[in-house]
């Protein structure tokens, strides 16, 4: 769950909304499916105007295969916009500690074919690599995001 709170100028407005998913592995060895809705909640009032959540759901299935491949793919629908998305990548662990990684994003919007949607040009080709050591994580990405240049991104994380 989360609280949200937001201001334009001098209005204010604040909510909540819950993120849920669930996660299944299959009965083939290293297959794993997951479903999320992200963003479920009433919204929030500015003054008199309501403005929706972006509420999205997706759909996503991953499988790891021998030598530390690792092959993934999601659909995405964002409710209220009426947008859809496909991505999918690949992760390859090079050693105990290092992953290359490489993915693709389309968006799909209405159009002319038969079923009323097509995939649209590719938003991006991304790449990137993470290093993982005693617990402790980076990892780095690379992504062309067309007209507004190039997206590179930097994390670092802790387990415990």
């Amino acid at each position: 769950g989360k609280y949200l709170q937001s201001r334009i100028a001098d209005a204010t407005a604040s909510g909540w909304a819950v993120d849920v998913g669930a996660m299944a592995r299959t009965g083939v060895d290293g297959l794993t499916l997951a479903m999320t809705a992200q963003n479920v909640g009433p919204g929030m009032r500015f003054l008199s105007q309501t403005s929706k959540l972006p509420t999205t759901g997706s759909a996503g299935v991953a499988w790891r295969l021998p030598f530390g491949l690792l092959i993934g793919a999601d659909y995405r629908r964002q409710v209220y916009d009426r947008r859809d998305s496909f991505s999918m990548g690949t992760e390859l662990s090079v050693m105990k500690s290092l992953a290359l990684r490489a993915g693709y994003l389309s968006a799909i919007t209405g159009g002319s074919s038969a079923n009323g949607q097509r995939l649209q040009d590719a938003r991006g080709l991304g790449a990137g690599l993470g290093v993982h050591l005693q617990g402790f994580t980076l990892d780095y990405a690379f992504t062309p995001m067309g007209e507004l240049g190039n997206t590179q991104r930097l994390s670092f994380g802790i387990k415990f």
